[in-house]
């Protein structure tokens, strides 16, 4: 894929096939997250939110395309909460958050992710309205913890979720 700074690219060799093609801001922009902070979620085409309501594009043999869809600023906004620890869990840790949207798809890379070790307070940020499932870990291994849980943003941010952390099985 060839990325210009005006925002066109070009994705060259592909087959024949149907695809979707999402676009958003890149989490490594060197822009401080001003881009996401202003509502560029990311978009599939033509413009839907999530992939259930995108369009396909088919695209046959040698054929060329010119698509053109528009990253459009939408509202975002916070989740914020408390992280709870078993009383005997006394292991420094880096939380590992995993974040779906209501349709199934990966919404972590565009996150922002806050969490303060002392209190157990934690905040994601640049959050679009819809359903999400928040899935925390204290690790990687089958003694690690887990945390889940489900909520929707409507209009506003959405304070106060508890993440009991568990054993996972």
């Amino acid at each position: 894929m060839l990325f210009r700074s005006n925002g066109k690219f070009t994705i060259g060799e592909l087959k024949p096939g149907r695809y979707y093609l999402e676009a958003g801001v890149a989490p490594w922009r060197k822009d401080d997250g001003t881009l996401l902070k202003a509502g560029y979620i990311p978009a599939y085409y033509p413009g839907s939110s999530t992939l259930a309501a995108a369009s396909v594009l088919c695209i046959g043999a040698g054929e060329q395309r010119k698509v053109e869809f528009q990253l459009k600023p939408a509202p975002t906004y916070s989740v914020s909460g408390k992280i709870e620890l078993p009383p005997n869990f006394k292991r420094d840790f880096e939380p590992l958050w995993g974040l779906r949207r209501e349709d199934g798809q990966y919404y972590g890379q565009w996150m922002n992710e806050e969490f303060d070790h002392p209190s157990g307070a934690w905040e994601i940020s640049h959050l679009p309205r819809g359903t999400y499932h928040l899935e925390l870990q204290s690790g990687i291994y089958d003694t690690d913890l887990v945390a889940n849980k489900s909520f929707t943003i409507t209009d506003a941010d959405v304070n106060d979720l508890t993440l009991p952390l568990r054993l996972r099985f």
